[in-house]
């Protein structure tokens, strides 16, 4: 802060004045600065550094509001790691936590910065990428899943981990929904059909019709 005044107008009280003010803002800045931290941290999952699903909702929201407005596609990948329950029993917690954050890491790695990554809960992850149509999606999620299986993650031991994979499920607004609900359901069917095809694999949710009674 700088302070400009006529020769001899600066007097003590003044000086205590203005120490008195800026004290009092430099208070009020630390403590939205902490309140902004608070909010940050909220957001974010402690383990993976990645955002927590309450913040990708609100966000995921906000975000197809923005592509109905500019009618946009709005891309979402539903990741789930294969077999991470049986290789977190086997190799304990510990490991389980450092093959999610390195999972977390290779995500960020092998998407663009206009996308986002939550966790979604659990080995469960999403990415969402606005202005995305379901061919760029679809070689989005692979280059995900490629760069997942190339993954090495120490064990800590001379017992090597065995290869991480991702099964991958792609959906996209509006085409395979119009609300939030309707595109992560249909995400979460393509990434259950990439289960059950063997694992390891990305699938873009396509609309089951009906057969007439």
């Amino acid at each position: 802060m700088r302070l400009e005044g006529l020769k001899g107008s600066w007097t003590s009280e003044r000086d205590k004045v203005v120490e008195s003010y800026l004290s009092g803002a430099a208070s009020a800045l630390s403590n939205l600065r902490l309140l902004d931290t608070m909010k940050q941290q909220a957001n974010i999952d402690s383990l993976t550094a990645l955002y927590n699903r309450r913040f990708l909702e609100d966000y995921a929201k906000r975000q197809i509001a923005v592509a109905r407005r500019k009618d946009e596609p709005l891309g979402f990948i539903m990741l789930d790691l294969d077999h991470f329950k049986a290789a977190n029993d086997l190799f304990g917690h510990e490991v389980g936590d450092r093959i999610l954050r390195h999972f977390a890491q290779t995500i960020t790695g092998a998407m663009r910065e206009t996308n986002l990554a939550a966790r979604f809960g659990g080995e469960e992850f999403l990415v969402l990428l606005p202005d995305t149509n379901a061919k760029s999606c679809l070689l989005v999620a692979e280059r995900i899943r490629k760069a997942v299986a190339r993954m090495i993650v120490p064990s800590g031991t001379d017992k090597p981990l065995p290869q991480t994979t991702v099964s991958l499920g792609i959906a996209v607004y509006p085409d395979h929904g119009r609300t939030l609900e309707e595109v992560l359901q249909a995400a979460d069917k393509a990434l259950y059909e990439s289960k059950r095809g063997g694992r390891n694999r990305s699938t873009l949710y396509i609309e089951q019709v009906e057969p007439a009674g």
